[in-house]
């Protein structure tokens, strides 16, 4: 068990449910930050591993193993609630057994849901018969918690459950703002996330080549998982191996040093939830460059603590980026206003009091 309930006398309250904690991706970093912020020491919460990295064999093998970890627990009469993390797609199908399986046991269940495609997934993947699943799922949930009132509304167009909560992304705020220093070489663009086009990398590329054009100095650090040799190919295709770095996935340690090298943070997705990747750059105090799209602009405001685009609007990417890139105070200004409104809507200490308001109020006695 995590945190308060390690101790072999306390008993779980709370069963959740999610992918393991040392996963790529944002559910881990969401759970991890519950973790360093206390939840699991207030509350006696025993956390089941449903999803891991690896191969399609190694997934369905972890998958497996905790949901037959999952059966004696739920039907434990002390346990009150079961709080299941879920996305879109495969994450969606593995998780509905422990649904079915809390409803069985006469438990309630609350959905997570995490997926920035899962309206995408529902309405154009899902056929009549998976629609009327996903409904049950849904209206069955003894509430569904969205990540911005954005995907509240999203959430209102599959179900008729009135009981969503909106518990927003947070991230650790450290209590003073990183510092920086003037960089002596080429400004640091930092880029976290999937690498792919849905988080808008192709498109960073595309306006690194204007930026070039213009004699703008810069330096791209792109770090994560995902389409690596592709976005190598197209690195080298627009001669830019001088410009960008691509780490691959990277640790905390190495996070937190991208964090505290970097001038600006850049993520044009095309489809998101609330990135947890941005939030840790505002709490880092960067300015950000993002596209309206989900919950980011919830978090950033156009021209306060940061520059605001359209999805896909390149010519409207590069120019932001040297808007910043030649004004170093414009950047500081912004990096500090990201950093007081991380600050004060988005440290995870917020959400973990939700949490526990959450579990008192659907948690059965």
């Amino acid at each position: 068990m995590i945190g308060g309930s390690q101790d072999k006398k306390v008993q779980p309250l709370v069963v959740m449910v999610g992918t393991g904690l040392q996963t790529m991706g944002g559910i881990s970093t969401v759970v991890q930050g519950y973790l360093s912020a206390g939840l699991f020491d207030t509350t006696p919460i025993k956390y089941v591993r449903s999803h891991s990295d690896g191969t399609f064999g190694e997934k369905l093998k972890v998958a497996v193993a905790g949901y037959i970890e999952f059966i004696p627990l739920v039907t434990q009469k002390q346990v009150r609630l079961v709080h299941i993390h879920l996305s879109s797609r495969a994450s969606f199908w593995r998780k509905l057994p422990f649904a079915l399986t809390s409803k069985l046991a006469r438990k309630p269940y609350v959905f997570h849901v995490h997926g920035s495609e899962f309206m995408t997934f529902y309405h154009e993947e899902c056929g009549a018969f998976r629609k009327r699943i996903v409904r049950w799922a849904f209206d069955h949930a003894t509430a569904l918690i969205a990540l911005s009132p954005e995907w509240a509304e999203n959430l209102k167009q599959i179900t008729r459950n009135t009981n969503i909560e909106v518990i927003l992304n947070r991230v650790p705020v450290p209590h003073q703002k990183m510092s920086r220093q003037d960089a002596s070489e080429a400004p640091h663009i930092l880029f976290l996330g999937r690498l792919g086009k849905r988080k808008g990398i192709y498109d960073v590329l595309e306006a690194l080549v204007t930026m070039r054009e213009r004699g703008t100095r810069f330096r791209l650090i792109a770090a994560g998982d995902g389409e690596l040799e592709e976005v190598e190919t197209r690195v080298r295709d627009l001669g830019l191996q001088d410009h960008v770095s691509l780490p691959g996935w990277i640790d905390d340690e190495t996070r937190s040093e991208l964090l505290s090298r970097a001038e600006i943070f850049v993520l044009p997705s095309y489809a998101e939830g609330l990135p947890m990747s941005l939030l840790e750059a505002m709490a880092a105090g960067l300015p950000v460059i993002a596209s309206s799209v989900g919950g980011i602009p919830n978090a950033v405001t156009n021209g306060k603590e940061g520059i605001l685009i359209a999805a896909g609007d390149v010519p409207a990417l590069s120019d932001a980026l040297d808007t910043l890139l030649s004004d170093v105070t414009m950047r500081r200004e912004m990096g500090n206003n990201a950093y007081k409104r991380a600050q004060d809507q988005f440290d995870v200490r917020h959400s973990v009091d939700q949490l526990i308001s959450l579990y008192d109020q659907y948690g059965k006695p």
